[in-house]
């Protein structure tokens, strides 16, 4: 159709927010930002990358809380 997607990080876009949080203040801020010349946009991932990724995240997180239980249970009195 003539389009190509580009993915641009939320901390660059960010910046050029003028006002509040609204859908229309964040159209403006990205069409502000998609012509500033210094722009780097993001490469879209992969099924399979994205997959790897949603593995290390559940994997980190499943950690997180058996880290978190083991701390609650030392601290506990008994």
């Amino acid at each position: 159709m003539g389009h190509e997607v580009s993915l641009m990080p939320p901390a660059y876009v960010k910046p050029c927010v003028k006002r509040g949080k609204t859908d229309a203040a964040g159209a403006e801020a990205i069409c502000e930002a998609v012509t500033c010349p210094t722009m780097r946009f993001v490469a879209v991932k992969t099924v399979e990358q994205q997959a790897v990724l949603m593995l290390q995240k559940s994997r980190d997180i499943k950690s997180a809380a058996a880290d978190d239980a083991h701390q609650r249970a030392a601290r506990a009195p008994g």
